[in-house]
């Protein structure tokens, strides 16, 4: 293994153990036999895999310097991103150069007009970002098609998110399953609709 995929896989590993450790925290600092919800929260490099985001909501994008923008979900994240990036002068005149050119298997993807495009934004004046995509998609267009072509350096960009909620309960588990167990149906009912199909 390569001295880079080595690094990658641990800070990797750093973040895992971060998110692990805000989570048993939380579960040990409950109260006791009270039911809370958390929602830890986790920064994630944006050069991370995307796949890493799926699941998760957006809190804030945390640029390098320090500056921190509010971004409640990942279309407003998006926008934000790219609206950073057409800031620059240099790497607007880069976006300007690949407007038109960024294609998906049956649309286009980032153009200067929404045309063609289901769910088109525009992030800055002349620029349209298809979204109408999932969260691993969405991001790994930006940064694979969009940020990397034009040479735009988004490693020290940073995501905060929050993890799915999860519930601690103060109930015992057979109570917890009881209330969970699906209803059963007749016996009858299933083998007319069984049957039926074959």
């Amino acid at each position: 293994m390569n001295k880079e995929m080595q690094e990658y896989a641990e800070q990797i590993r750093r973040e895992l153990h971060k998110t692990v450790d805000r989570q048993i925290d939380a579960f040990l600092n409950r109260p006791e036999k009270r039911e809370t919800t958390s929602t830890p929260e986790t920064e994630l490099p944006l050069s991370v895999m995307a796949a890493f985001f799926k699941g998760k909501k957006p809190v804030a994008i945390v640029y390098p310097d320090g500056t921190e923008v509010p971004v409640p979900t990942w279309k407003k994240a998006a926008a934000q991103l790219l609206c950073h990036c057409a800031g620059e002068e240099q790497m607007h005149s880069r976006l300007e150069g690949i407007r038109g050119k960024v294609f998906g298997r049956n649309r286009l993807l980032f153009s200067d007009s929404g045309a063609g495009m289901e769910a088109p934004l525009e992030f800055y004046p002349g620029m349209f970002l298809e979204t109408k995509l999932d969260t691993e998609t969405l991001l790994n267009i930006i940064t694979k098609r969009i940020f990397e072509p034009i040479g735009y350096d988004y490693g020290g960009i940073r995501l905060r998110v929050t993890v799915p909620a999860f519930r601690i309960s103060g109930e015992e588990p057979e109570n917890v399953q009881e209330k969970t167990k699906e209803e059963e149906l007749p016996e009858e009912a299933l083998k007319k609709d069984f049957f039926s199909t074959i």
